[in-house]
């Protein structure tokens, strides 16, 4: 078992949320950024502006 896993269960056991994940939301983003290529990026930012303003005009 990752290291890793030990160590995110122990502290969200802890009820220390807000660290962990933040954490792993910046881990996320990096990994995609590093990743996928910028227009693969640019397309989700916007299809997922027109989902999410749309669920909120109905």
């Amino acid at each position: 078992m990752p290291i890793g896993t030990i160590v995110y269960g122990a502290l969200n056991e802890k009820g220390i949320y807000f660290p962990v994940n933040l954490f792993s939301a910046i881990t996320i983003l990096v990994t995609v950024f590093l990743t996928l290529k910028p227009f693969i990026v640019a397309k989700s930012a916007t299809e997922y502006t027109q989902l999410h303003f749309h669920f909120w005009i109905q």
